[in-house]
């Protein structure tokens, strides 16, 4: 394999390439390694330019990333302190507290890492916490909770007084939340191990807001997780959004009247995306869509399009693909 790699360094700018005008899929495909599937669909959608940027894209090693604990530390601290270790730390674009570094490793193994001052956490996956805008005392529930990183940001808003309830139905998440609630200090964090689609039979007070950052295919990370490509099959896309609508509609009725409830994907396709969305609206009248950019300041509010959610792209915002919905229920 080594001699194999030595020889295409050498020798890459012999292979012959399909060309894109004759079979623009193929071509495409083969020259930035996607599947042939996915590379159609976003052809379709974006045209040839914009698609090849974003394989190119696809293709680059994303920087390590991480959110300060605003239980722990002040984002200007953590940031001298990381700018210290890594080298250089720069802001976020678009999300206050988030870092890119260019030495992650030894971030990892500082002392602060350990205390919980910041954690893993790409830009983009950041903004649907914003988009839900939490306000102090609240009590809101995460219903796909993982390890943990979005409901931190979360308890970092609702300040002392406020509490997250975590939801997950995994053993291995639920372990993560119960690790993380040490690690990172969130002692207003409420670990549940459950199923979200059963959330309004599990819980019996309503809520000021819900987050869904659903389980979907990922494949606005394909910086970070490669395989994620050929391990998703388009068939897949399907079951899916099912399962999404079902989250959905799982947790719908804790949202009190007027409160606000954010459904975010890191995927772009429309099966996870607007399709659940325009399904959701159908099933549950008493939501809809809340343009939120009255209520984010610039540089967020500009990621909201004209249907009032909000898309990051990698190949145009240097952040993973997400999606994010926020609705507002009226009743």
């Amino acid at each position: 394999m080594n001699a194999v790699l030595r020889s295409l360094l050498r020798r890459h700018r012999e292979i012959p390439f399909l060309d894109p005008s004759v079979d623009p899929v193929a071509a495409l495909a083969t020259r930035w390694s996607h599947p042939a599937w996915l590379v159609a669909r976003w052809l379709k959608r974006l045209g040839l330019d914009e698609t090849e940027a974003l394989l190119r894209a696809n293709n680059q090693a994303a920087p390590l990333t991480v959110a300060v604990n605003r239980l722990k530390s002040r984002p200007e601290e953590a940031g001298e302190r990381l700018a210290r270790i890594a080298g250089s730390a720069t802001p976020g674009r678009f999300a206050p507290g988030v870092f890119h570094l260019t030495d992650g490793a030894e971030v990892l193994r500082d002392p602060a890492f350990a205390q919980g001052w910041f954690f893993p956490m790409d830009e983009a996956a950041a903004l649907p916490v914003l988009l839900l805008d939490p306000k102090p005392g609240e009590t809101i529930l995460d219903a796909c909770a993982g390890g943990g990183g979005k409901a931190a940001l979360l308890l970092g808003l609702v300040g002392g007084n406020g509490r997250v309830l975590a939801l997950d139905a995994s053993a291995r998440a639920h372990r993560r939340l119960q690790e993380a609630r040490v690690r990172l200090g969130l002692d207003r964090l409420l670990p549940i191990q459950a199923d979200a689609r059963q959330a309004s039979r599990l819980l019996t007070r309503p809520v000021d807001g819900v987050l869904v950052d659903a389980p979907c295919t990922g494949l606005g990370t394909l910086r970070r997780h490669p395989e994620r490509k050929w391990q998703q099959q388009e068939a897949g896309l399907e079951a899916l959004a099912r399962l999404q609508r079902e989250l959905l509609l799982g947790v719908a009725p804790l949202v009190k009247p007027g409160r606000v409830l954010v459904y975010s994907t890191c995927s772009l396709e429309p099966e996870e995306t607007d399709l659940v969305v325009e399904r959701f609206l159908s099933d549950a009248p008493e939501f809809a869509v809340d343009d939120a950019r009255d209520a984010l300041s610039p540089p967020v509010a500009d990621l909201i399009d004209s249907a009032g959610v909000l898309r990051t792209w990698p190949h145009r915002h240097g952040i993973d693909g997400f999606y994010a919905a926020r609705f507002r229920r009226s009743r």
